[in-house]
């Protein structure tokens, strides 16, 4: 729960059973695993879940974070917390969700929301920068995607 929810706001549990929800899809594809190798080999096979090991392979990165130097990864909200820019962003009837954090798929967006100049500033113009400017680059993507609808956001 650390991980979940706006920065500062506390610790916000996730709106939906992660860890049930991700160890029964585990334990399905166990399952069918070893129907597989029953096929091949004609032996029963032992299928085990977790709750716990489901949600360290969910957290994925994060959890590596504190498996590897004990480092407890902050709240991010809707922001990635290391890939730029992504998140929610505003539009003219609502939020659309933006995920370019590679040079390519930044790139695309700066073309797709006409803010081309922003590939040459040199605040945005490295991950690295970005990462260092997100609330600057964030107010920038928006104001061209203020102007469009939520609904044209796939087109972006």
């Amino acid at each position: 729960m650390s991980v979940t929810g706006l920065p500062g706001q506390g610790p916000v549990r996730v709106g939906i059973p992660v860890a049930d929800l991700t160890a029964g899809i585990f334990l399905a594809q166990g399952v069918l695993c070893a129907l597989i190798e029953r096929e091949r080999s004609g032996k029963g096979q032992w299928v085990h879940t977790s709750l716990l090991e489901a949600m360290v392979t969910m957290l994925d990165f994060q959890a590596a974070r504190w498996l590897i130097d004990g480092a407890i990864p902050p709240q991010a909200g809707n922001d990635h917390p290391t890939g730029i820019p992504t998140g929610v962003f505003k539009t003219s009837d609502g939020h659309i969700n933006i995920a370019a954090s590679g040079q390519t798929m930044f790139r695309r967006l700066c073309e797709a929301l006409g803010t081309e100049p922003l590939l040459k500033n040199p605040l945005y113009e490295k991950a690295p920068e970005r990462s260092k400017n997100r609330h600057a680059l964030t107010v920038e993507l928006e104001k061209p995607s203020w102007a469009r609808p939520a609904r044209n956001g796939s087109s972006c």
